[in-house]
């Protein structure tokens, strides 16, 4: 299984072509739906996949789950890769401005953007973080929208 998880991976970032990359992002996601113990296939080159793709309306919805997946794993050397990498940036762009092509799940993505934030605000470190962005507001926001 660490065979494939590998291979798809690197496909995923060496895919000449957004087919294939989106469909090897896809393959990921379903992967990690399957698998009971995931920590042993997150590193780093699946943090930067989603890192780098998120943006794109055809994978959001796959990259956020797998990024939400390293951050609630319990994996600290990810989650801190994940954050340097700018996760908490873009998970609080995300529940605050769902972009246009993936508003039809916006119910999801903010849900899967609050999971994340709430599997963030279990480390002290980024806790303060989350405070210093304040996500009191977002919170008050997001609830009083929906």
């Amino acid at each position: 299984q660490d065979d494939v998880f590998d291979r798809i991976i690197e496909l995923a970032l060496k895919a000449k072509t957004l087919g294939v990359r989106y469909a090897s992002i896809k393959a990921l996601v379903s992967l990690f739906g399957v698998t009971k113990d995931v920590k042993p296939f997150l590193n780093e080159a699946l943090v930067t996949i989603c890192i780098n793709y998120i943006t794109d309306a055809n994978t959001t919805l796959s990259c956020l789950c797998m990024l939400i997946i390293v951050l609630d794993s319990g994996d600290a050397a990810m989650a801190d890769f994940a954050v340097k990498k700018g996760a908490l940036d873009i998970i609080f762009r995300l529940a605050e401005d769902v972009p246009m092509p993936v508003q039809q799940n916006i119910a999801e993505i903010r849900e899967l953007c609050m999971t994340g934030l709430s599997a963030l605000s279990r480390n002290p470190t980024y806790a303060k973080a989350l405070h210093q962005k304040d996500i009191w507001t977002l919170l008050y926001r997001l609830y009083d929208e929906g």
